[in-house]
């Protein structure tokens, strides 16, 4: 029912439009009007009479009619409420028999900036400006609360929440819409610029650490490296002369080979036999030899890759950011790398120098052996 209708006037006004719009009002005042002026009394024939009942009955209904339509509360209508962060839409259509339908529908922003929208199927009654909703089925859901409602507004409770909504538009409703996608759009901004500021934070503190445990591992393998150095250093210097021992032994040899021709046959096996185990005392010079020369290996090849790290890692375009720290570790490489030419041009040949000390006596103690054998 329009609202023009809700505001019609009293029932005299409503009854005399009603009057005003009777088809028999023109026949009935010329038939008076041909009774008066001929001198007679009007005397209502039988038509007219079923007329005028049929004419009164529809009058009466019809301004019945309108004075119900008039005092009739309809709760029809849209209904907004919004503010920066939700906008709720109540729709309801209310029939005439007084049953209702419709939706609520709630357009919300939660606090990662994302909108969430809702809408929940509305279904009651109406009585006079009070409100009844149920849900619509177990199945699809829906509102169970009361509610009143006014010419301006609307109020629903239910679960102990009080919703205020005031009559309005869908072109509002759209508009708040619009207004909450902003809100969200900067929510979503301001979380990305946030957490932008605190990956940017995080990544410097991990830079910080980062730089502090290099710095750390530099000056640990620094001092890795130096320690090694010294022991290369100390291997060196406390080196056997392998090769005068082995020397030393070729000449007393020489010695026998040359006193074996001047001897007896006894005593020339006896000699022999004494040339033997001053070659096998050579042979354990050089097993000697061998055994340092593996303790020293061990050095360079714990300290190598050391070296070789902290001389790739110092001379990158990173390590420019540890001058301090790289400062002593090129140091450190450069001594390192300084003990390992000493230590090769000092142990390398004692290898050749043994073994080559070795040959000489074996050959010797042979001609020594053929002489006894003549």
């Amino acid at each position: 029912m329009e609202s023009a209708v809700v505001q019609c006037a009293s029932r005299g006004e409503a009854t005399n439009r009603l009057r005003s719009r009777g088809g028999y009002r023109p026949r009935f005042r010329r038939s008076l009007a041909l009774e008066r002026r001929a001198g007679l009394p009007y005397v209502p024939q039988t038509a007219d009479v079923g007329l005028i009942v049929r004419i009164r009955i529809a009058m009466f209904i019809g301004t019945a009619l309108v004075l119900a339509s008039c005092g009739k509360p309809d709760a029809s209508g849209i209904y907004v409420s919004s503010s920066d962060r939700n906008v709720t839409l109540v729709q309801i259509i209310e029939t005439k028999d007084g049953n209702l339908t419709g939706r609520l529908e709630e357009v919300a922003v939660d606090a990662n900036g994302t909108v969430k929208d809702e809408t929940i199927p509305l279904d009651g009654a109406a009585s006079d400006h009070d409100l009844l909703f149920k849900p619509v089925s177990a199945w699809y859901g829906g509102l169970q609360a009361s509610g009143t409602f006014t010419d301006d507004s609307l109020t629903l409770a239910a679960s102990g929440h009080t919703l205020n909504v005031a009559r309005s538009s869908l072109d509002n409703f759209q508009t708040a819409v619009t207004h909450l996608q902003l809100v969200a759009a900067g929510d979503r901004q301001r979380i990305a610029d946030v957490r932008a500021v605190q990956a940017r934070q995080a990544a410097e503190v991990q830079a910080i650490k980062d730089a502090a445990a290099k710095t750390a591992t530099i000056e640990e393998f620094t001092a890795r490296l130096r320690n090694d150095t010294a022991r290369m250093d100390k291997g060196i210097a406390d080196c056997p002369d392998f090769n005068q021992r082995s020397a030393t032994n070729t000449a007393r040899i020489s010695k026998m080979l040359g006193v074996a021709p001047r001897l007896s046959g006894v005593q020339r096996g006896q000699l022999i036999v004494a040339a033997n185990q001053i070659e096998v005392g050579t042979n354990q010079i050089e097993v000697a030899r061998s055994q340092y020369a593996i303790e020293l290996n061990q050095i360079a090849q714990d300290a190598g890759p050391i070296a070789d790290q902290l001389e790739r890692f110092c001379h990158s375009p990173k390590g420019a950011q540890f001058v301090e720290p790289c400062g002593p570790a090129r140091a450190a490489v450069t001594e390192f790398r300084a003990s390992m030419v000493r230590g090769r041009k000092v142990f390398l040949p004692y290898k050749q120098d043994v073994q080559d000390e070795i040959a000489r006596e074996s050959a010797m103690i042979q001609r020594m052996t053929e002489g006894a054998s003549q």
